[in-house]
């Protein structure tokens, strides 16, 4: 039925039988050999294939971003982790701060398997203000500092997990703005504010410097996300970067993050610059890769069965497997 209303045909058409063989409609193959040729395809492949969409892969930038072979389902995420989250990890928080347009906040988790986890977005597609609702779409939009704060911290309490660092953008560490207790001042130290206001002590934002961080050009940011994106655990058999289907911000981000069209004074050059509307999710996520994240040995996980293998790709066999969160996935 929804095929039919998207490409605007008669819902009635959705109750009609055909044979195995049947050719209607001027067709070339029967369904079972439309079904065959369509399994050889997937992601983006597939659906402009299906629909008629242009893919425009020559100017993707994260080109081996797959949804078939980067992004966790809901249900292999209950099966391996007994929830949206793994029970072992070392916490990393991205924050890349708007005016006109939502903060975009990421929570990624560094496995003892080596794999980077992103579990969790802000703002939310699934839950929430803009549940349903993609980022590049929500429009004049400001909230204040305390509630993004109020956010980021529910979202840390849920996930559970030692928090190794936070991140955000290196701009943010310069430009003084007004605070409401201390008058002006960085708008990194607001955010901070703002976590301690909505009750977290625990840890703070700071800015990617290049004293500490592996600061790389963007170009080289994006050739470090198409390496993990493409490369394989050997010891999970899965990539070494992969996303929850709940951070589906994030994952439209990569699949839709191009470079901007040629213009006619860029003569034969292909430009490298990437258009606006995506680039958020990216940008968080080679500020991630800059604070070269790792797995840090928790009290909790030393807690647990010195004997655990932490390279399995479930966290089911640890003694901690009963643990639940205290707060649902509600951001």
């Amino acid at each position: 039925v929804e095929k039919l209303k998207r490409l605007g045909k008669p819902l009635e058409l959705a109750q009609e039988k055909h044979d195995k063989d049947c050719r209607c409609n001027g067709g070339f193959k029967t369904q079972e050999e439309i079904e065959d040729y369509m399994s050889q395809y997937s992601g983006l492949e597939r659906d402009a294939r299906e629909w008629g969409d242009w893919m425009f892969l020559h100017r993707r930038i994260l080109p081996t971003f797959d949804r078939s072979t980067n992004v966790l389902t809901k249900s292999w995420m209950m099966h391996n982790w007994s929830g949206y989250a793994p029970k072992v990890g070392s916490l990393y928080v991205v924050l890349d701060p708007h005016g006109s347009r939502p903060n975009f906040v990421q929570f990624w988790v560094a496995h003892p398997n080596e794999t980077h986890y992103l579990v969790a977005e802000l703002p939310s597609f699934v839950e929430g203000e803009f549940r349903g609702k993609l980022f590049k779409d929500i429009k004049n939009y400001y909230r204040p500092t305390i509630e993004v704060a109020t956010q980021i911290v529910a979202t840390l309490k849920w996930i559970n997990l030692p928090v190794e660092d936070m991140v955000i953008d290196p701009r943010k560490g310069a430009a003084p703005v007004l605070s409401v207790t201390s008058g002006g001042h960085k708008e990194v130290d607001s955010f901070n504010e703002g976590l301690v206001a909505a009750g977290w002590t625990k840890s703070q934002f700071r800015t990617i410097s290049s004293d500490r961080d592996d600061v790389v050009s963007v170009e080289d940011g994006h050739r470090q996300l198409n390496d993990l994106f493409a490369a394989m655990n050997n010891i999970t058999s899965n990539r070494m970067m992969m996303v929850s289907e709940l951070c589906e911000n994030t994952i439209w981000g990569y699949e839709n993050y191009r470079r901007e069209e040629d213009s006619e004074k860029d003569g034969k050059a292909t430009t490298e610059k990437p258009q606006e509307k995506a680039k958020d999710p990216v940008d968080c996520t080679r500020y991630y890769l800059s604070a070269r994240p790792k797995h840090y040995q928790s009290e909790r996980e030393k807690a647990v069965n010195e004997s655990a293998d932490y390279g399995l790709l479930s966290d089911r066999s640890k003694k901690d497997v009963d643990y639940k969160p205290d707060a649902v996935y509600a951001l």
